[in-house]
């Protein structure tokens, strides 16, 4: 590993930030760049936790962007209908999301780790009915709450590891991450998508944890080089 490698990965990751999944629709929905997937889970949230959008009958998160999500990762089919998912999923971000939302940030380093893990959990048994989703929940949560330390399971690490569970690898996969963090270093996007609540929002938990360098983790460092 150098330190030029690493900076021309850090520097392809800033520039595929707000680019558009070519996948998704005609390759040009801005909600499909990692920028656009923050905007629309994360920034749902917040713009809820300061009261601009509660509507008992629209999900935060609705079918729409579940299928972004499924699509961009991607993630296996599961038993729920989309809009049933987006049900649940709200019933989550109501009864435990959002009264915990203007805590996260300041929580302690440990209980940062041990909130994320706990609540990986909830999703898979709560929203998604099934423990052995946990994986799929960890990609739910990594969008929804960037202000935590989440590590989404890769879909391939699960169907090669069935058993492997979501405690398993957060604790194997901080590790990965304290060793490169060294690394990965080095200048943060902007967020250019979403209104301005949605991207000072993003731009301040970008600046303020370490989402940035879990996600050149993730998609960057192959498990030979950690």
């Amino acid at each position: 590993m150098t330190c030029h490698n690493d900076s021309q990965k850090t520097r392809l990751n800033i520039d595929a930030w707000s680019a558009s999944n070519p996948s998704i629709g005609s390759g040009h929905d801005p909600r499909s760049s990692e920028n656009g997937l923050l905007a629309i889970f994360a920034g749902s949230v917040e713009r809820a936790s300061q009261a601009k959008w509660l509507d008992p009958k629209r999900p935060l998160i609705n079918k729409t962007y579940l299928h972004i999500l499924w699509q961009v990762v991607p993630l296996p089919p599961i038993e729920q209908m989309p809009h049933t998912l987006a049900i649940q999923l709200d019933a989550f971000i109501h009864k435990t999301l959002l009264p915990l939302w203007t805590q996260l940030e300041f929580l302690g380093h440990e209980h940062k780790h041990n909130l994320a893990v706990q609540l990986v959990d909830d999703i898979a048994r709560n929203a998604l009915k099934n423990s052995d989703h946990d994986h799929i929940a960890s990609w739910l949560l990594y969008y929804l709450c960037p202000q935590l330390p989440v590590f989404p399971i890769p879909t391939l690490d699960k169907r090669l590891q069935p058993s492997l569970s979501y405690a398993q690898h957060h604790s194997s996969t901080r590790l990965k991450l304290i060793r490169t963090l060294l690394f990965i270093q080095g200048s943060t996007p902007s967020a250019v998508y979403g209104d301005k609540s949605e991207k000072d929002f993003i731009n301040r938990i970008i600046l303020a944890s370490d989402w940035w360098q879990r996600h050149i983790l993730l998609h960057n460092l192959s498990p030979q080089k950690l």
